[in-house]
């Protein structure tokens, strides 16, 4: 017997149809725990505190700050500085390979 189309399971009655996708086409479907190498998206928040001085070739001081705040931003996206204290993991998203 082959097995039952993506349609037809689609029709079937819960958890049959759960039964049907996981014996058929992925045994890991619908669990809450992925497992196995893959992607996981993280979202986190922190907070940071503190200051430096920066000398920065700008023709006011508008752009200099406007420079200042690009750099930062840089810096925070390459992990440039170091985070103390506490870090908020918000989220955890798994992608498998």
């Amino acid at each position: 017997m082959s097995a039952p189309t993506l349609h037809e399971i689609a029709a079937m009655p819960f958890p049959a149809s759960l039964e049907a996708v996981r014996k058929h086409y992925d045994p890991k479907w619908g669990l809450d725990q992925p497992d196995g190498p893959g992607k996981f998206r993280v979202r986190f928040e922190w907070t940071i505190s503190g200051f430096f001085d920066e000398e920065i070739e700008a023709e006011s001081a508008e752009e200099a700050e406007e420079i200042a705040r690009e750099r930062a931003a840089d810096d925070a996206r390459t992990g440039d500085f170091e985070v103390e204290g506490r870090v908020k993991i918000d989220a955890v998203q798994h992608d498998p390979l």
